[in-house]
C-alpha cells in the first residue's frame, strides 16, 4: 500500500488570513500555487510555480549570481554577456555608455554599435558602428560628436 502525504490547503482568501508554522508548506487551491510559511507572515510567501497569473517577486532577481540581475527598486536589468532577441522588439530608449576600447568584430551578418571615449576608433562622444557582411567588416561613425 502506498502512502499519501497531504498538505494543508485552501483558497487565496483563506491563506491571507492564515499564518502558518515556520517551514510549513501549503497549497492554494484557486491559483494552484504553493506557499511557504515563516510563522509571522500572514498568507505565507508564494513559491514560484508554472501556471497562469502573475508571480510577484519583491526582491532583486539574480541569475547565476551576476550574469543577469533585475533590480526590484528600479526595474533596471543588467546582463553580463550578449542579449539575443528573436522577433520584433520595441525599445523606448537605448542608453549607451562610453567604451574605452573598440568592441570585437561582430559575427557574419551582425553589427555592433557603441559610444567612443576617444581611446579607440572615433572621438570622445562619437557613436560608432561595425558591420560584418561576408568576410568584410566595416566601421564608421554614425554621429560625429566632435563637429
Amino acid at each position: 500500500m502506498t502512502k499519501q502525504v497531504q498538505l494543508r490547503r485552501g483558497s487565496d482568501t483563506e491563506h491571507n488570513a492564515f499564518t502558518g508554522a515556520l517551514g510549513e508548506l501549503t497549497y492554494v487551491s484557486d491559483d494552484k500555487t504553493l506557499r511557504i510559511h515563516d510563522a509571522s507572515t500572514a498568507g505565507g510567501i508564494k513559491v514560484i510555480t508554472e501556471g497562469t497569473g502573475t508571480t510577484n517577486i519583491s526582491n532583486d532577481i539574480a541569475v547565476n549570481t551576476n550574469k543577469m540581475t533585475v533590480a526590484s527598486a528600479t526595474g533596471n536589468t543588467v546582463i553580463a554577456g550578449t542579449l539575443g532577441v528573436t522577433g520584433n522588439t520595441t525599445l523606448t530608449a537605448v542608453l549607451l555608455t562610453e567604451k574605452s576600447a573598440d568592441p570585437a568584430n561582430p559575427a557574419e551578418g551582425s553589427s555592433v554599435i557603441w559610444q567612443s571615449d576617444g581611446t579607440g576608433s572615433g572621438d570622445d562622444g562619437d557613436i560608432m558602428v561595425k558591420i560584418t557582411a561576408g568576410a568584410s567588416t566595416k566601421a564608421f561613425t554614425l554621429v560625429d560628436f566632435s563637429s
